[in-house]
């Protein structure tokens, strides 16, 4: 599947307040479409491991590891002032709305 393209509508959620049960407090990070090719380090290596469990249509709600999500480092999102402290994972809803597999 590395080499090929998706286009995917994500949500993202700092999990800390996930993990406490209180999903109503989680800040959501992102809500975006975002379009790339899986295995191109365009996105992170999270990411590409989910997608390729994934089909056309699909939507899948799971969480990544800080330390491979985003290195363990503090990451600002793009075109939010949102910011993943160090140390957090991250929720991910993907909606594969279509890819060239």
């Amino acid at each position: 599947m590395s080499g090929e393209w998706a286009s995917v509508n994500v949500k993202s959620w700092d999990d800390s307040d996930i993990k406490e049960n209180n999903p109503s407090k989680a800040e959501l990070f992102s809500n975006e479409l975002r379009n790339f090719v899986i295995g191109n380090y365009q996105v992170t290596k999270c990411w590409d491991i989910a997608l390729q469990l994934m089909t056309p249509g699909e939507i899948s709600r799971f969480t990544c590891p800080n330390a491979i999500d985003n290195g363990g480092n503090e990451v600002y999102i793009q075109d939010s002032h949102a910011k993943i402290r160090p140390g957090v994972d991250v929720t991910y809803e993907f909606e594969v709305l279509s890819c060239s597999a």
